[in-house]
């Protein structure tokens, strides 16, 4: 993802918490031009 940024890009992070059950999921995504152009998450359970 990092190669493919451009100057003004954003990156953002958001945490999801189930509402049933322990765990989450983690999402980074890569925003260009307030759109949503690649993102990487990652899905944590106990």
């Amino acid at each position: 993802m990092i190669k493919i940024m451009e100057p003004g890009d954003e990156l953002r992070n958001v945490w999801c918490v189930p509402r049933r059950g322990p765990g989450g999921v983690d999402i980074i995504g890569l925003f260009r031009n307030s759109k949503l152009i690649a993102e990487v998450h990652t899905v944590f359970m106990d």
